[in-house]
């Protein structure tokens, strides 16, 4: 059990760690992305391999500090799009018809060719 929660400690703080290299390639900005759920594993993780113990040997004190430092940067990453975050643009107190812009997107099929319904 030791083992395998220390393995997944370690996977969760390389899955951290690699999105840190400035490359562009699939491999690594594909963590990017699942980081709420990195999050949520290493709370598991966090608690149930390590905070639950009674005593804690050196490989398992230096993975905790990392364990936690991991999901400190992940928290850090996700708090600008947290509900409760400041918002970066306010809104107008007095907008104006004439200086508003309308913005439409659409995600259509290249193959269609069917313009008419989406005007």
């Amino acid at each position: 059990m030791r083992i395998a929660l220390l393995v997944a400690g370690w996977l969760l703080i390389v899955a951290t760690v690699i999105p840190m290299v400035r490359k562009e390639a699939w491999w690594i900005r594909v963590f990017d992305f699942p980081r709420a759920q990195i999050c949520i594993v290493g709370a598991v993780v966090l608690l149930a391999g390590f905070v639950m113990r009674d005593r804690l040997d050196t490989v398992e004190v230096v993975s905790l500090v990392a364990l936690i430092a991991a999901l400190a940067w992940q928290s850090y990453m996700m708090y600008a799009y947290l509900p409760f975050a400041r918002k970066q643009v306010q809104p107008s107190r007095n907008p104006r018809r004439e200086s508003s812009l309308r913005l439409l997107t659409a995600n259509v099929l290249m193959t269609n060719r069917s313009v008419e319904p989406l005007r």
